[in-house]
């Protein structure tokens, strides 16, 4: 026969099991959020660099620069939309809404600009690098140059 179990006890352990799910859910949402975007809406120059070309579809980098400026020396994997083009080009990115977006530029105002607008359009996860292109190059960071991005 079955031992009957204190209902003070069970109490007790539903309080605890539900306190470890809710840690758990709680680590998991916060882990999730670090990884798809930092906090205060910026990634470093460090994790960018980390996460290019290591798979093409993790994340999405739009230099917002003017076409010549990026002709001469961009990211790689980076697709060119000149600021004062990506309200109506927004739908080239359709595809990348539920992918972190990254914005580079030599302006740290045009970065905030382009992420507020990528925000509004229903984009997910978009950062700024504030470090910008002028970081990337004091970095000595891999530069490409022409017209070889997959959106230009």
């Amino acid at each position: 026969m079955a031992r009957p179990i204190d209902p003070r006890s069970r109490r007790t352990h539903r309080i605890l099991y539900a306190g470890i799910a809710i840690a758990i859910v709680g680590g998991i949402a916060w882990m999730v959020s670090i990884q798809a975007q930092s906090l205060d809406g910026t990634i470093t120059l460090d994790a960018l660099a980390k996460n290019l070309g290591q798979d093409p579809y993790n994340i999405v980098v739009i230099d917002t620069r003017p076409h010549d400026a990026w002709v001469a020396g961009h990211l790689p994997f980076s697709s060119n939309v000149p600021l004062e083009q990506l309200g109506r080009r927004v739908g080239e990115f359709g595809q990348a809404k539920d992918r972190q977006v990254a914005i580079i530029d030599e302006d740290e105002k045009r970065e905030r600009a382009a992420v507020q607008m990528l925000t509004q359009a229903g984009f997910r996860s978009v950062v700024a690098a504030p470090e910008g292109m002028g970081g990337w190059r004091d970095q000595g960071r891999r530069l490409e140059t022409g017209d070889t991005g997959p959106i230009r």
